[in-house]
């Protein structure tokens, strides 16, 4: 595993199999329900219950549904194996992630989205999690371009890449008249920290751009052709993560007969973003 990527070898036998198999098994599990249990596990906004706050992010009703949020889960688990270089933290992330989360967006639905309350109206999904994770994975890059390319970045690379993906989603909202000031008032904060973030991060940003040179990205794919398009599929990915909320929260949300839930997406990434960061600043402060 060391030729195609030495971050690999953080990772144990038991780490794959919880990842890897228990989770997709649970969610398989899951899926498998009889009707009737399911009606009782998903979050009816308009009667919840203590069940339903936690277990209704596992549930599907649709293959489709369930297929897509699965392999989604799985793609960013392989990328998150290949960047993340502090495994402690991705256990401790994760767990958040997987349990204190749904439970937080399920809440914050009830309280803050009212139309949803309407009889006969659910919410279910593991895209609240795999956005989630989305998330993390910035935190994870930043880690792997400080700890294993050396190069100087600081936190707010993270704050950067999250005000960036942002500012590219607020054009594309429907919102009414009334609430353009609170988005022009959020466009030019989001700005602001996006100025900031650069400033902070010139040193390595810099550097980054000085490693864009031929000879550097011709080293990068020596080793073999199964080397060099592992290399280049763990490059694709990264691009894809760093600007992953538009996939998340785009402006057309109705999906065949059912309407995405870009609330849950936008919930979900933000508190994947912050989580580590948070954790990190507990420790410092212990």
């Amino acid at each position: 595993m060391a030729q195609f990527n030495t971050v690999l070898l953080l990772w144990k036998w038991y780490d794959y199999l919880f990842f890897y198999l228990l989770i997709p098994a649970i969610l398989a599990a899951f899926y498998v329900l009889p009707d009737d249990l399911k009606d009782y596990l998903v979050l009816w906004p308009s009667n919840p219950t203590f069940v339903s706050l936690l277990f209704s992010s596992y549930v599907h009703v649709d293959f489709n549904h369930f297929i897509s949020n699965l392999s989604t889960y799985l793609l960013i688990t392989f990328f998150l194996f290949n960047f993340e270089t502090n495994r402690r933290l991705f256990y401790q992330a994760s767990s958040m992630l997987l349990l204190l989360l749904p439970i937080l967006s399920s809440l914050l639905i009830i309280c803050f989205l009212p139309a949803l309350k309407t009889p006969g109206i659910y919410v279910l999904g593991f895209s609240l999690i795999t956005s989630g994770f989305a998330g993390y994975s910035i935190y994870a890059i930043f880690n792997y371009l400080k700890n294993v390319l050396k190069i100087p970045l600081n936190s707010s690379f993270i704050l950067l890449i999250f005000s960036l993906n942002n500012m590219i989603i607020l054009p594309n909202l429907k919102i009414s008249s009334t609430e353009q000031f609170i988005m022009l008032s959020a466009f030019t904060l989001l700005l602001f920290i996006f100025i900031y973030s650069i400033y902070a991060n010139r040193l390595g940003i810099k550097q980054m751009v000085s490693m864009l040179t031929f000879n550097r990205i011709k080293g990068l794919f020596k080793g073999g052709f199964c080397v060099s398009v592992y290399r280049l599929l763990l490059i694709s990915l990264a691009i894809k993560y760093l600007f992953y909320l538009p996939v998340l929260v785009p402006s057309e949300i109705l999906i065949g007969k059912g309407v995405l839930n870009i609330f849950s997406h936008y919930i979900g990434y933000t508190f994947g973003t912050f989580t580590p960061i948070i954790i990190r600043l507990l420790k410092c402060n212990t």
